[in-house]
């Protein structure tokens, strides 16, 4: 004897509306970090979305920004005191990376940002976090970078007189600095792999690519045409 089932009928302009709201709402987070999304909730005929606020970036695009900042900033040199590209120093160069990057405000010098977001251990390490160096002879703050992940940071040299990205290792056991902190200014987004909705929920064998801004998406059951 065969199983009854359940069918419920949407006809076409229906559900051409509730895939456009779909595609509209994964398009919107695209190449975004912090954008808001426009639609908190919303049903089309069985189809419900919750949508988040702005989200955090996700850590491989925070990574991949942080890595073109050299060339970015080829050229400029350091300059103590420096605040432009005429010439910058350590903590300088750090405050408008995280603005261009994070769109996030960090005190001026190394002792401000040795106090900012949250102290961190060296193993829980993401892109973006500032590492601070201080003298061997002093537990003052002397220099200032943005991990980029890999065991690397982002700094301006003033023996290189350029923006580089350095070993944290090799930097951290360099004559004269040892590694002193790492803070948590910006809370990023593990990355997380798209996917696709089962067959089933999709009558139209149009793949429907969920990502996280879409948080839930319920179908008030299957649809038959």
């Amino acid at each position: 004897m065969w199983a009854s089932k359940t069918y419920f009928f949407m006809d076409s302009s229906r559900l051409l509306s509730a895939l456009s709201l779909v595609v509209l709402v994964a398009l919107s987070s695209v190449g975004t970090s912090s954008a808001a999304v426009v639609v908190t909730n919303r049903s089309v005929d069985g189809l419900v979305m919750e949508m988040p606020g702005p989200k955090p970036m996700p850590i491989s695009r925070a990574k991949a920004m942080l890595r073109t900042m050299p060339d970015k900033w080829r050229g400029v040199p350091y300059r103590f005191g420096g605040t432009s590209r005429r010439g910058i120093d350590c903590s300088a160069f750090v405050q408008q990376v995280m603005q261009d990057v994070f769109d996030v405000s960090v005190p001026r010098n190394t002792s401000g940002q040795s106090g900012a977001g949250e102290r961190v251990s060296k193993g829980q390490l993401q892109p973006g976090d500032l590492i601070l160096f201080s003298s061997r002879y002093s537990s003052s703050g002397r220099h200032v970078g943005i991990y980029v992940g890999d065991n690397e940071f982002l700094h301006i040299s003033s023996t290189r007189n350029r923006v580089v990205i350095a070993n944290l290792d090799s930097y951290g056991n360099s004559p004269g600095l040892r590694f002193s902190q790492a803070r948590r200014i910006v809370k990023l987004d593990a990355d997380e792999p798209s996917f696709e909705l089962p067959a089933e929920t999709n009558p139209l064998a149009i793949p429907m690519i969920a990502t996280k801004t879409m948080q839930r998406v319920v179908l008030a059951g299957s649809i038959a045409f």
